[in-house]
């Protein structure tokens, strides 16, 4: 919204919207406080948002084979005296430790806001759970992944009994869309093949400069 009032008047901004939005500016930074306020927090449309209406509408025109859970923390940073604000040592801000669950599209799936000060892991199972539930049986498999901070006993053993298996991510973190999930859409999409076909490619270069530089090497002997 910082930038609301400026782009409501930049003349490109209706025509990338297009439909009505060409004739007339774009809202201003009250209508769309109201639109998160009053419209968007409306019980009927809270509801919708959180039960994941709108992805299983999504998914009911292409259903996906499996789905992949990834479920991480993040910061929220505050400044002012907010409710359950509270200074984070490790991100070295007053803060919210919010905790999401996206699936392998990108969809947010379910998040809850935390206090600042919990760990990474607080309160996972009752947001993964869930979202575990609504997807049982509409699929065939359920991928669970997580970094380091829910490498805990209890964490496995809880998501496999509910129906999810636990992927392992990759020294040093950061979700590639193909670690270790058998048919993960960007699987699907040929990511591996792509990379397995740069990493030939390479070779192939290497081996055939090793070649010329022989080669090269001889005619000078």
């Amino acid at each position: 919204m910082n930038d609301a009032e400026r782009l409501r008047h930049d003349p490109a901004m209706p025509w990338i919207v297009g439909g009505k939005a060409a004739q007339g500016s774009a809202a201003s930074p009250s209508q769309m406080g109201r639109f998160e306020t009053q419209w968007l927090a409306a019980p009927k449309n809270f509801a919708s948002l959180a039960a994941g209406q709108w992805i299983d509408l999504v998914h009911g025109r292409r259903p996906p084979r499996g789905i992949v859970f990834d479920m991480d923390s993040s910061v929220s940073p505050t400044h002012g005296e907010q409710e359950n604000s509270v200074w984070n040592g490790h991100y070295a801000c007053t803060c919210y430790h919010p905790l999401f669950v996206f699936n392998q599209f990108g969809d947010l799936e379910r998040c809850a806001l935390r206090p600042g000060n919990v760990h990474s892991a607080d309160g996972w199972k009752d947001v993964l759970d869930p979202v575990v539930q609504r997807y049982r049986g509409k699929v065939t498999r359920i991928y669970f992944r997580a970094d380091a901070a829910f490498a805990m006993p209890e964490v496995y053993g809880s998501s496999m009994r509910s129906g999810c298996r636990p992927c392992r991510l990759p020294n040093g973190g950061g979700r590639h869309p193909t670690t270790n999930v058998p048919g993960d859409s960007a699987a699907d999409r040929g990511t591996t093949a792509a990379a397995t076909t740069r990493a030939s490619m390479k070779r192939s270069i290497v081996t055939r400069s090793s070649a010329i530089d022989r080669r090269n090497a001889s005619r000078c002997q």
